[in-house]
């Protein structure tokens, strides 16, 4: 009788997965960060984001330029040819859309009372004003009384109710 012994070698096959950052909210324009992650010795980490864009590396981040629901798609191979595809998906949310407006308009008198109005259709909840003289204040309409002449660059940072929060600059002059 004739036999033939041949070897055969079962490679383990990768198990692919990743976690996404932040977890909780992930706005448009904003930075998400993914790490991918493995049971063995990964050589290739290709990343399809769901929005037309993909990505090589174990460890990646990536901008949503639109809100909406994207499925991300991550296939690895292991050292050994084997591979593994994982797929999740995240909801972007759209930033909120604000607005400065101030009375009286771009030029004010020194010790006038200048009214700030935050504007939104949005769901503002937080409205933190700088008004570029060491002076910080917190609603959606607040008053304020330069002491000194000159520009000052007011910037107001707001956030909504999903927790995404974006800034707006302006200048007010003050004059004598």
């Amino acid at each position: 009788i004739d036999s033939v012994v041949q070897i055969i070698v079962v490679n383990e096959l990768p198990q692919a997965d990743f976690d996404i950052f932040p977890t909780d909210t992930i706005c448009t324009e904003l930075e998400v960060n993914f790490e991918g992650n493995s049971t063995t010795n990964i050589v290739t980490w290709d990343w399809d984001f769901g929005d037309s864009n993909i990505g090589t590396g174990q460890d990646i981040s990536h901008i949503y330029n639109s809100s909406g629901g994207y499925e991300i798609q991550l296939v690895v191979e292991n050292d050994n040819t084997c591979s593994d595809t994982v797929v999740d998906s995240v909801y972007i949310r759209e930033l909120p859309i604000a607005n400065i407006s101030y009375q009286p308009q771009d030029t004010s008198c020194l010790f006038d009372t200048v009214h700030f109005e935050g504007i939104s259709s949005d769901n503002i909840i937080l409205w933190d004003w700088d008004l570029g003289d060491g002076t910080f204040a917190s609603g959606q309409n607040i008053s304020h009384m330069y002491s000194q002449y000159g520009t000052y660059i007011i910037s107001l940072v707001f956030s909504d109710v999903n927790g995404c929060n974006d800034t707006i600059v302006d200048s007010i002059y003050i004059q004598l």
